[in-house]
């Protein structure tokens, strides 16, 4: 990959952008740094940060309009989801401006929220530029954007966002799949590009601490179908038949819960609590914090349920458990894109699926179990697929197509 010449300026919307600690944040800083090594000059426009009051140049942060005008108010009302309508405004302002500033050709929009898209339409009415709309999750069959009244809304906007940008992003091989079917004659514009992460990010095993239990750890939010309800109830199958000792292995699960959700408040989650074998903190832990836990469990959790019945995106998370390289229990659902990038990470690993019965979750659990946690060195696919530097060379080269084809 060549690298862009005379320091080549690209603007980025995200609306989440560090050091702000929302996932979504964390994707577009990699591909700008590692944009900004191949010759690149990216620019960001972003919400308003409370850590970060007075950003400096390149990063523009944007507050939104809670008023907006009455078309503003009028969307809010009016749009079924939360898509950040209050930020558009002023965002587009900002990056009119940028483009002004910096001579941009080139704008990535990432979402969600929406808003990013939205802004980047807006800006094709007064600038000429290649777009490059990023999709972290779907606008379409998003298992999260279930609401009857919301389908017409997400056909139209996801449809505008496609028929105008020049190039789609998305982050895996099943969005990329539907996106495919959805638009059959833009099929050129679809590139799969997976998340991933930051090789200059520390992240390794650490010693495991001297405990009288395995500890089998989940870090993050658990909410609506996300929830390890499945796993609970093979831990208390488990231990009322005798096969697990309650002392032997302690769920950790750090992070805010859905305290409406019936496995909170089913008889084998108070059962396994009140035993010493769940361990609940819905504290906030710094991201420092939680990866240093990560590196110090023998066992990590990832819960990829949507309740969809196929599997489209991937936790973020599970890019930091594969680099740490302990066993990696996966709650998902059959052919997910989790099963498939475990298959080849190189880490030993178990999978728990949606519509296993009770006997095939014990199994699964006590497979689990019977791994060492030892540490194991992720395949050489894995860092090819996933290493934000080889990341920054297909997007780099994806704008010198752009930029050939005259866009």
């Amino acid at each position: 990959m060549s690298a862009a010449t005379a320091a080549t300026p690209v603007l980025f919307l995200a609306y989440w952008y560090p050091p702000e600690n929302e996932s979504g944040a964390h994707r577009p800083a990699r591909l700008a740094k590692y944009l900004e090594r191949l010759g690149y000059a990216p620019g960001v426009v972003a919400a308003a940060s409370a850590t970060e009051p007075t950003p400096r140049d390149p990063i523009v942060r944007t507050p939104a309009d809670p008023d907006g005008g009455r078309l503003t108010a009028l969307l809010r009302r009016l749009i079924p989801y939360n898509d950040r309508i209050e930020w558009v405004s002023g965002a587009t302002t900002a990056a009119s401006a940028a483009l002004v500033r910096h001579g941009a050709r080139v704008v990535i929009s990432t979402s969600p929220p929406v808003a990013t898209h939205l802004v980047a339409l807006r800006l094709r009415r007064r600038h000429r530029f290649a777009w490059i709309a990023d999709f972290r999750d779907p606008i379409v069959g998003n298992p999260f954007r279930q609401r009857w009244h919301g389908r017409i809304y997400d056909r139209l906007v996801e449809g505008q966002i496609v028929k105008h940008a020049d190039a789609i992003l998305v982050n895996t091989d099943a969005a990329l799949e539907g996106f495919a079917r959805r638009y059959p004659r833009h099929r050129q514009k679809f590139h799969l590009l997976w998340n991933g992460f930051d090789p200059e990010e520390a992240l390794t095993a650490r010693p495991l601490p001297a405990r009288p239990h395995r500890m089998l750890a989940h870090f993050g939010s658990i909410y609506g179908p996300r929830q390890p309800g499945m796993l609970v109830g093979a831990m208390s199958r488990l231990v009322a038949a005798g096969k697990l000792a309650p002392e032997a292995l302690r769920l950790r699960l750090v992070g805010t819960v859905d305290h409406s959700a019936p496995w909170l408040k089913s008889a084998e989650f108070a059962g396994l609590r009140a035993g010493g074998a769940l361990d609940l903190q819905e504290t906030p832990v710094p991201r420092a914090d939680a990866q240093r836990e990560m590196a110090e469990s023998d066992y990590l959790l990832l819960i990829d349920l949507t309740g969809d019945a196929n599997g489209v995106q991937v936790p973020a998370k599970l890019f930091e458990y594969v680099r740490i390289g302990r066993p990696i229990l996966a709650l998902t659902t059959r052919n997910s894109p989790v099963e498939r990038i475990l298959a080849r990470s190189g880490i030993p690993h178990v999978c728990m699926y949606v519509g296993d019965d009770a006997a095939t979750l014990d199994a699964r659990l006590l497979e689990l179990l019977a791994l060492p946690p030892t540490v194991s060195e992720p395949s050489r696919w894995f860092h090819e697929e996933f290493d934000a530097r080889a990341q920054g060379d297909r997007l780099a080269g994806l704008l010198e197509t752009l930029a050939a084809q005259g866009a």
